[in-house]
């Protein structure tokens, strides 16, 4: 080696250490102007013989350089900062890895920093947010609730709009395997989310793929975006151990103003003294009784804990895990139990060959409490407590829960004691082995297997009026199994020579799914007290079973090459052919081509040597994809129970077909176009991502009605388009780097406009139904998907107008004055009908904000996440309940009522309350399709990292305060303008009915390594 001498040469030792205080092995330590150095051992110490007069010089992947003089000392205490740049950040896309640097399609991540916040439910709480063109809402804020993904806007009617997940390698189907609630309860329509049974502590990056270049990989499943999940590995630095924990206590977020039981009860005698009516209640006799929303809410409460091991060498590697998540909702018998354990390992016998293991095994255990979109007794407790009245007890004078018989309605206590409860097991993994044949070119085999089972309990007790109206409790079962097994083998090349640098990658795959369940009901039963364990206690004669069993396959042929020339020009084409047994005869296979460029202008001559722009790149790309989100079995001809026939006197069960074959149905195709520039200043102070992509949907599938003649009443057939256009940014800044303290912000923007561009010959399409309202959205060219569809109410008639000559002549002073367009080109025509419904919101925002400021003092560091969406409507059912009860002694939200139209009141938007029903008071109109744009607090985290570099056992510590959803921002009058009672996982159309009310949670957690 070659060295410069220096005189009084000593022996200096030391510890390297991050930011959070742990150590780092394999740090490069050089003496500056020679090739003499050292590197840190497994705890990230270090020795080495140097001058005072000498710098010393510590470089580390992923962390900036830096320089040391040695002076005086004799121990020294290095922090090394993590580097501004991450253009050499390894980002995950489909069947393999690349440089963010050299990526020429639209990929969003979720940085490792932003990961494993608190106790977590599921991944997707991890991206709500935080990245351009990913928007993501919680249906239902139950514990383990339903989410909704949208990349790049919706592109579907029928078909599913959700985004493929890839967790490691391993493309899954995240449908649920089971539906249903059980007979007497009420209809929920949000299922549980299946990625409930993935820990989130197990993640190590996210990656979201949004053009075609990125999403044409995965063909017929990638049309709506694909969502890569890759978790935690071993590593070279030798055995980690290192236990989380989290506590939470949970309160309700916003509480719906409700009557009061005095504002009740002078309601409710006003508009029945203004109809001509007696009064219902005496106001003498009239105390504060019952606040029904206090009583079936409580304080909820989480625990949350994780322990996990990692270690290896440079032959192999393994992290192991086990987790157990715990959760008490804040409705009265909801909660989440999770219980999961994790092995990923890798092993590499020589230079040519390495296999492993990515293996997880979960287990859920959902308490329910009965709520969804059905009415009267089978409503579910958050809809009873918000129209109960509120002006009687709870309780009878004996303890018992009172029940009110005088209407059709539950006490709330009493249903939210409904036995349900539902039990999931999931079982992840795959199998790996790779060879490299030469240096330059390796295969790959993979085995894939995902397996979920679950079963869901319900019992209906014979003290609820569902079961006093049956003579006893009903009890259901309901089972459902779905596997996903893949075999995957791939072959990769990897060339550079001169300026050129080749990646070829070909591959196939073959998927087989299956899917089978069955379900049970049954009453009769002499006692409540055996729930669902007994089923042979009830009447077997009144009992319902049913079963099925359904399967489909997926064989794949794959290729893709990327190509750089000079290290500034990238060209990426991509080809993927997909079979899918779900399709017709004549369309089994479908193909879908991809192409993307990409320019480096910063490594030009003209830009090489800038000192404000450290690289700029220019994108452009193009592609299709597909969209294969529908059932098994829509192109057969299909066969179902039909009639009842009595054949020698014996009762025969019918058989009849169901399905009209479409031997030409094939999949929804996608064509997307993207142009992108990334943008970093300052040598990464300032880091810009900007897109601009069209996106549209062709071969929509949809049911076209046939003549009756035909025996059916519909066909599935590929007609219609939609089309989103959007502009995505992404602004990462580094404010301030100093020594101590440092200040960072994140920003995102999102803006998608979303239209149905052909119809083919259907004029318009009529969806959404909840209880008393139907045809709650609309899908018509022009317009954007499941607009909400209604009257528009332009104002309240008022005493002294001319109404006998309106288009309304039956209306009444107090009633709601209806917009006429219903005659040609808009111009009215004295009548109000159906035909003057019209479009009145859209359930997408006009643009979607996420924005992140971070600021560390030496150990401390504070963390704000705001987010949200504007200009979004929301159709609030509850509301449209409260202007229209069915019956007259239902409480009510409070701000139409208490501001409702009176000849004293004249100046308000709403109506009287008297005879809604001839006044249309059920069918949607403006007045309840509200504005749902909102701001949220999401997430504020205080933490701080303990110096534990004099420790001998412990590595790394940290001790956190969080609060989420501490704040909202809204005029919207529900529990949350995120909620979407609705959801069915195929269209778009949203709604708030009987939602479960959104928690604000504070959490204490600590994070310990050794």
């Amino acid at each position: 080696m070659v060295s410069v001498g220096f005189s009084q040469q000593s022996q200096i030792s030391g510890l390297v250490v991050d930011r959070q205080g742990e150590s780092l092995p394999g740090v490069n330590i050089l003496i500056k102007g020679t090739t003499n150095g050292t590197v840190t051992d497994l705890e990230g110490k270090f020795s080495i013989s140097a001058s005072s007069q000498q710098t010393l010089v510590f470089s580390y992947l992923g962390f900036t350089s830096k320089e040391v003089l040695v002076g005086n000392q004799e121990f020294l205490n290095v922090t090394l900062e993590e580097d501004l740049s991450d253009l050499d950040e390894i980002v995950v896309v489909g069947y393999g890895t690349v440089k963010k640097s050299d990526l020429t399609g639209s990929v969003a991540s979720v940085k490792p920093d932003e990961l494993n916040l608190g106790s977590l439910q599921n991944i997707d709480q991890m991206m709500t947010g935080r990245m351009p063109g990913v928007q993501i809402n919680q249906n239902s804020a139950e514990p383990g609730g339903s989410v909704n993904v949208r990349i790049r806007g919706v592109g579907s009617i029928n078909a599913g709009n959700e985004p493929l997940y890839v967790i490691d390698g391993m493309p899954i189907d995240n449908s649920p395997s089971i539906s249903g609630s059980g007979s007497g309860i009420s209809d929920n329509r949000n299922p549980k989310n299946p990625l409930n049974l993935i820990n989130p502590n197990d993640i190590a990056s996210i990656e979201v793929l949004k053009d075609a270049s990125a999403t044409a990989i995965y063909g017929s499943r990638g049309a709506n975006g694909v969502i890569m999940i890759t978790t935690k590995r071993g590593s070279e630095s030798g055995t980690r151990i290192t236990y989380d924990f989290s506590g939470s206590i949970q309160h309700m977020a916003n509480k719906v103003d409700l009557l009061s039981s005095r504002e009740f009860a002078q309601v409710v005698n006003d508009i029945e003294e203004d109809s001509g009516q007696s009064p219902l209640y005496n106001m003498d006799e009239v105390a504060e009784q019952t606040d029904w929303l206090d009583e079936i809410t409580r304080t909820g409460y989480i625990q949350n804990h994780n322990l996990s091991v990692s270690g290896g060498n440079d032959k192999n590697s393994f992290y192991s895990s086990v987790s157990y998540y715990d959760q008490d909702g804040i409705v009265i018998s909801s909660g989440m139990e999770r219980l999961s354990a994790r092995v990923n390992a890798e092993f590499k016998p020589s230079d040519k060959f390495k296999y492993g293991i990515n293996l997880t095994n979960s287990y859920v255990k959902n308490d329910n409490v009965p709520f969804g979109t059905g009415f009267n007794a089978s409503a579910g407790v958050v809809n009873s407590a918000m129209e109960i009245d509120p002006t009687v007890d709870k309780f009878n004078p004996d303890g018992s829960p009172y029940q009110d018989f005088s209407i059709d309605m539950d006490n709330p206590l009493i249903i939210a004691d409904v036995f349900t409860v539902d039990e999931n097991t999931r079982l992840l993994g795959s199998v790996f082995g790779e060879y490299s044949i030469i240096p330059d070119l390796n295969v790959k085999l993979t085995v894939g297997f995902d397996k979920l089972d679950a079963r869901k309990d319900t019992y209906v007790q014979s003290t609820t009026k569902t079961g006093i109206a049956n003579g006893s409790g009903i009890g259901t079962i309901i089972t459902g199994e779905k596997s996903n097994r893949m075999v995957e083998a791939t072959v990769n090349y990897n060339k550079s020579w001169s300026s050129h640098q080749v990646n070829f990658l070909a591959g196939y795959t073959f998927q087989d799914f299956m899917n089978k369940g069955f379900s049970g009901s049954i009453d009769g039963f002499p006692s409540d007290a055996l729930l669902t364990n007994n089923f042979g206690l009830g009447d077997t004669e009144r009992d319902d079973l049913n079963s099925y069993k359904n399967s489909s396959k997926l064989i794949s042929y794959l290729s893709r090459i990327n190509y750089i020339y000079n290290g500034k020009y990238y060209f990426t084409f991509s080809m993927r052919a997909d079979g899918s047994s779900k399709f017709g005869e004549n369309n089994k296979y479908g193909y879908f081509p991809s192409m993307a460029l990409s320019w480096k202008l910063s490594e030009e001559p003209f830009l090489r040597n800038s000192e404000v722009i450290s690289s700029l790149k220019l994108r452009t790309s193009w592609g299709q994809t597909g969209n294969q989100s529908i059932g098994n079995f829509q192109s057969l001809s299909t066969l179902g129970a039909g009639g009842l026939a009595l054949i020698n006197g014996l009762q025969q069960q019918g058989i009849t077909a169901t399905r009209i074959p479409n031997p030409n149905l094939k999949w929804e195709t996608t064509t997307q176009t993207d142009v992108g520039i990334d943008l970093e200043l300052w040598h990464g102070r300032v880091n810009l991502v900007a897109d601009y992509f069209i996106r549209k949907t062709d071969d929509l599938l949809l049911n076209l009605p046939l003549p009756k003649s035909s025996g059916f009443n519909s066909i599935l057939d590929n007609v219609g388009a939609v089309e989103n256009k959007g502009v995505e940014l992404g602004i990462e800044t580094f404010n301030i780097d100093r020594q101590k303290f440092t200040w960072t912000t994140s920003f995102n923007f999102t803006s998608v406009k979303n239209e149905v561009t052909d119809l083919a010959s259907s004029e318009q399409i009529l969806q959404g139904g909840l209880p008393f309202t139907s045809d709650i959205t609309i899908v018509t060219e022009g317009q954007p998907l499941n607009s909400y569809y209604g009257h528009v109410v332009e104002g309240i008639w008022q005493e002294g107008e001319d109404i006998a000559n309106s288009a309304q002549p039956n209306a009444q002073p107090g009633y709601p004055k209806f917009r006429d367009i219903s005659g040609p080109e808009g111009v009215p025509d004295g009548t109000i009908t159906d035909a003057d419904k019209t479009v009145i919101g859209s359930p997408f925002p006009d643009f979607s904000l996420g924005f992140r400021n971070t600021f560390r003092y030496d150990r401390l560091s504070l963390d704000v996440f705001f987010a949200g969406d504007f200009g979004q409507q929301l159709l609030n059912q509850n509301l449209l309940s409260s202007l229209y009860p069915i019956e007259v002694r239902r409480n009510r939200m409070a701000v139409p009522l208490l501001n409702r139209w009176t000849p004293e009141n004249p100046s308000t938007v709403w109506p009287s309350g008297v005879n809604p029903t001839s006044y249309g008071g059920s069918t949607v109109n403006s007045l309840s399709v509200e504005d749902a744009t909102f701001v949220r607090l999401r997430n504020l985290r205080l933490s701080y990292d303990f110096n534990v570099s004099n420790h001998a056992f412990i590595r790394g510590a940290n001790i956190y305060l969080q609060g989420s959803n501490l704040l909202l921002i809204t005029d919207y009058m529900g529990f949350d303008p995120e909620v979407n009672s609705l959801n069915n996982g195929a269209n778009s159309a949203r709604a708030d009915y009987n939602s479960y009310p959104n928690a604000r949670t504070y959490s204490l957690g600590f994070r310990l390594t050794f």
